[in-house]
């Protein structure tokens, strides 16, 4: 035959295998020079024959479904840390409402202690009666529980903020973890992926080395 003029790298012919050749020049214009992490999901590859590719291929999809699962809203690390975040803001804002109320009664046992003071001297001098002395003590030692128990509520919050702070900063380190080794995963999957493709090519497809005219001096017999 007359000679022809091929580019560099032109496919001459391959050795048959179980791939179909027009189904890998497919996938191989599918994710050619493309960020790993822009592949559609939605890509129809039903009907790609790949033969050993099939498995670095198939393994590439399913790392990338990992981690764009993984990077949606609603993932369960994520789901886990809003609830968190959300428990925190609740813990932030009773805090506040307790340290309210804590002034409050702190407020209302010095009144009370002030007019127990007067009380007294009233008692003392047989200007008030026993029964309304023993209610106004019974009033400070109300306020005193009152006191104590507003602490304790302020207690109660500072720790249930505690945790649920520390479980905030715990789901976001595993999230951003995850994420970081998902990534990685994606990147190693496509990485080899191009690397096995560039393996089958060596082995079942005769390129040009360098661009030049090319002549058929035998019959190639089919596969």
């Amino acid at each position: 035959s007359l000679p022809s003029y091929a580019d560099s790298g032109e496919c001459l012919a391959y050795i048959a295998n179980a791939a179909d050749f027009d189904d890998i020049q497919t996938m191989i214009d599918m994710i050619a020079d493309m960020d790993p992490f822009s592949f559609s999901m939605e890509t129809d590859d039903s009907f790609l024959s790949l033969g050993e590719i099939s498995t670095w291929y198939y393994q590439y999809k399913c790392a990338l479904q990992n981690y764009q699962l993984l990077a949606r809203p609603d993932n369960e690390l994520m789901s886990q840390l809003d609830i968190y975040r959300a428990r925190v803001q609740h813990d932030r804002i009773d805090l506040v409402n307790c340290r309210l109320s804590y002034e409050n009664s702190l407020s209302q046992l010095e009144i009370k202690r002030h007019q127990f003071q007067t009380d007294s001297i009233l008692y003392l001098k047989n200007a008030m009666l026993e029964s309304e002395f023993q209610k106004a003590r019974l009033d400070i030692l109300n306020a005193e529980r009152y006191l104590l128990s507003s602490k304790s509520d302020i207690d109660s919050r500072v720790r249930s903020l505690e945790e649920n702070e520390y479980w905030v900063k715990e789901y976001e380190r595993r999230y951003d973890a995850e994420l970081r080794l998902q990534r990685i995963q994606v990147m190693t999957a496509y990485k080899e992926l191009v690397s096995q493709i560039k393996g089958w090519e060596a082995k079942y497809v005769l390129k040009t080395a360098s661009a030049g005219y090319v002549e058929l001096a035998n019959l190639i017999s089919n596969g």
